[in-house]
C-alpha cells in the first residue's frame, strides 16, 4: 500500500508539472549509495536505503519543494524496517543573480518507520543557494534546523532537535534531462533519551524539466 501511495503521489506531481510547465517546474529521483547508519545507543549501526521522490515549483520570488521519502534502514538490532515520509518546503528568494541564488526556508519533515514504530518529525527553517557554474552545471545545497522536533515511538513522545542537510552537483545532459551526484545527512537528537540517531551517503539521480 505504501508504494502504491508513492507511485500515486508522483503520477500526481507529473500532472501538475504539466500544467505548471512554463513555471520551469522540476521532477528528480535521487537514491542513496553506500548509505549509513549510526544509531548506538538505539537499534544499533548499519545501513540506509533511501530514495527521494522531488517536485520543485519555482514562482516569481518563491518556490516550492515537495520530497517523498522511501526505503529502508538495516541496523543491528532492527533489520529491514521500512519507511516512508516527506518534506514539504516554501522558500522567499533573499539573493538573485546571475550566479548565485539564496532562499530562506520554512519546511515540515516526518519520516515514518513501519517495524519499529518509529515516528521522527519536524518543522525547520534554513536556507537553500544554487550556484551556477557553468551553463550545464550547477550545485545546489539546502541545510534546515528544527524550530519544533519530536520522536515518537508506541505512543510516547519525545521532543528531539532535527538537522537536514544536502548537496548536490547537477549536470545537464540534454535541455530537459539532469544527472546529479551528490550526499545528504540527517541527525536526530533526543537529549532526555541520551539518543542521536545519524544517517548519511552519496546520493545518485536523474531529474526532468518541464
Amino acid at each position: 500500500m505504501r508504494k502504491f501511495f508513492l507511485v500515486l503521489l508522483m503520477g500526481g506531481l507529473l500532472l501538475i508539472s504539466s500544467v505548471v510547465s512554463t513555471q520551469a517546474a522540476s521532477v528528480y529521483v535521487d537514491t542513496m549509495v553506500g548509505g549509513t547508519v549510526d544509531d548506538p545507543n538505539g537499534y544499533g549501526d548499519g545501513d540506509a536505503h533511501d530514495t527521494y521522490i522531488g517536485f520543485e515549483l519555482p514562482v516569481d520570488k518563491f518556490k516550492f519543494n515537495v520530497e517523498l521519502l522511501t526505503g529502508d534502514w538495516d541496523q543491528d538490532y532492527n533489520p529491514d524496517d521500512d519507511f516512508s515520509g516527506y518534506d514539504i518546503k516554501g522558500g522567499y528568494q533573499i539573493v538573485n543573480n546571475p550566479d548565485l541564488k539564496l532562499y530562506a526556508t520554512l519546511s515540515r519533515y516526518q519520516r515514518d518507520f513501519d517495524d519499529s514504530d518509529q515516528k521522527f518529525s519536524g518543522t525547520l527553517i534554513g536556507m537553500d543557494a544554487i550556484c551556477n557554474l557553468s551553463k550545464k552545471t550547477n550545485i545546489e545545497g539546502d541545510i534546515g534546523v528544527s524550530l519544533t522536533g519530536k520522536f515518537e515511538q508506541y505512543g510516547f513522545h519525545q521532543d528531539a532537535d532535527l538537522l537536514n542537510f544536502k548537496v548536490k552537483l547537477n549536470y545537464l545532459l540534454t535541455k530537459d534531462v539532469i544527472a546529479s551526484l551528490g550526499y545528504r545527512y540527517y541527525q536526530f537528537k533526543m537529549d532526555d533519551l541520551d539518543q542521536e540517531v545519524k544517517a548519511e551517503g552519496l546520493t545518485m539521480g536523474v531529474g526532468f524539466k518541464f
